[in-house]
């Protein structure tokens, strides 16, 4: 039974708005909050970059470039960013350690790309590499 007070109304009447608020901002969720975290989640896939380093790799080495560094491996050719996963920064190949290291907050990776120390927690990407016709350099794909 309900009981009625004339300064706060019918006692089982705030339950209902309560609930009739909850049920609004589901709908709102729904209709406004749910597409548009959809849309900015949404990314377009380019197509890969296909770069070419006409420079030999000798047993062991590495070649240089703006983007990425080639290591020769046991199982071929090796492309790793230089690509800071911390912010960004270009890394730094240091051949005495085999690392590569970020000037601006000193993150390490080894010579496959894993987080070594630093304030970066992801691994380094890796890029395929294939050999171009007659041995003379590399094309990489991005």
């Amino acid at each position: 039974m309900t009981t009625y007070d004339p300064e706060r109304g019918p006692e089982d009447a705030a339950p209902r708005r309560g609930f009739i608020s909850l049920l609004f901002k589901v709908f709102l969720f729904v209709c406004f909050a749910a597409p548009l975290a959809s849309f900015l989640r949404f990314r377009v896939k380019h197509p890969p970059r296909l770069l070419t380093v006409a420079r030999k790799l000798k047993k062991g080495g590495f070649i240089l470039a703006p983007e990425f560094i080639i290591f020769d491996t046991a199982s071929g050719p090796r492309a790793i960013s230089r690509k800071c996963t911390h912010l960004g920064c270009r890394l730094n190949f240091h051949e005495e350690s085999g690392q590569l290291v970020c000037p601006c907050h000193h993150s390490r990776f080894d010579r496959n790309g894993h987080r070594l120390a630093g304030p970066a927690r992801r691994d380094l990407a890796v890029y395929p590499v294939r050999s171009q016709a007659g041995g003379n350099g590399f094309v990489v794909s991005m």
